[in-house]
């Protein structure tokens, strides 16, 4: 049985989506320009990629 999923949830990133966009950002985190660092903005954005609400 298909159970339709509602548009909200089916357009959330699965798993794999998701642990590709972690491993891309954590892989391009050592790139960033040590001056205009802000740490607390890549947490705020690794937090996003991993659905943490703020």
């Amino acid at each position: 049985m298909n159970t339709p999923v509602p548009s909200d949830i089916a357009a959330l990133p699965t798993d794999a989506e998701r642990l590709t966009a972690v491993r891309e950002f954590h892989h391009n985190w050592g790139d960033q320009e040590t001056d205009s660092l802000d740490v607390l903005d890549l947490w705020e954005q690794l937090g996003r990629l991993l659905g943490v609400n703020p």
